[in-house]
């Protein structure tokens, strides 16, 4: 009985958990992320740091700025797609 109880209890939880799974706000993007690709990279020169400062030119001449981090097998990239350029109101010179 116990466990019929915990597995209709599981069951449960997991259709609700499909079914938020769609709801929330997610904003419309006019090109899909696989149609844009990388034409260009600049990085900051010093390389004896493990950590790298990028600026990365997408096909739609969009920049977006990336900290790469390098060290031998490993390594990450972070970019900070909320301040891509021409995503936002560049900034008054």
């Amino acid at each position: 009985m116990r466990n019929t109880i915990c597995a209709v209890a599981t069951a449960i939880t997991l259709v609700l958990c499909a079914a938020l799974a769609g709801c929330g706000n997610a904003s419309k993007t006019s090109t899909t992320a696989h149609a844009i690709a990388a034409t260009g990279t600049t990085c900051s020169k010093r390389s004896s740091d493990d950590i790298k400062e990028c600026t990365v030119t997408l096909s739609d001449t969009r920049q977006v700025v990336c900290v790469v981090y390098s060290v031998y097998q490993r390594g990450g990239l972070s970019c900070d797609w909320s301040h891509v350029s021409g995503a936002d109101k560049e900034p008054a010179r």
